[in-house]
């Protein structure tokens, strides 16, 4: 029996902006997530065994989790769940031997709610935005007309 590995993101956002930043990086896993901002999901082992000492705000089911048909690129494994924890941070729950796949997909998920919250930032100031890849990270290019640049920068009122 493996023991489980409760690891601390860096992140701070609502539970809805985490199961869209994930359901962004894995379409696949999108109609698999389950949450609940009560924290009351159960979660199980491979095996179907639940975990009857912990319980997340928000799930990806593993193969023997009873209560979903087998998701995608998760077979014969645990589930794999989200809790926040005092500091208003999420923490991720998994078994030991996800640690790398865990620290991925952790690592993944707090730069996809990064790339978000800019999107969002540049829209509510009303800035023109770009994306690129650039390797594995994106590039987000704002844009600003010479007018709105000007009055930023305190210039329109200096002619």
């Amino acid at each position: 029996m493996s023991a489980w590995v409760n690891g601390k993101l860096d992140l701070k956002c609502s539970l809805d902006v985490l199961k869209r930043a994930i359901s962004n990086l894995f379409p696949q896993w999108a109609d698999h997530i389950q949450i609940d901002p009560s924290g009351k999901i159960p979660m199980y082992r491979y095996n179907g065994e639940r975990r009857m000492d912990r319980t997340v705000a928000l799930l990806l089911p593993g193969s023997g989790n009873p209560n979903f048909a087998k998701p995608p690129n998760r077979e014969s494994e645990n589930d794999w769940g989200f809790v926040p924890n005092a500091e208003g941070k999420w923490d991720a729950l998994y078994a030991e031997f996800h640690e790398k796949e865990a620290e991925q997909l952790s690592n993944a998920v707090c730069a996809e709610v990064s790339r978000m919250k800019q999107i969002a930032v540049n829209k509510l100031k009303g800035y023109q935005y770009t994306e690129k890849k650039e390797g594995n990270k994106t590039i987000i290019d704002a844009m600003v007309d010479e007018e709105r640049a000007r009055q930023m920068l305190g210039l329109a009122q200096m002619e």
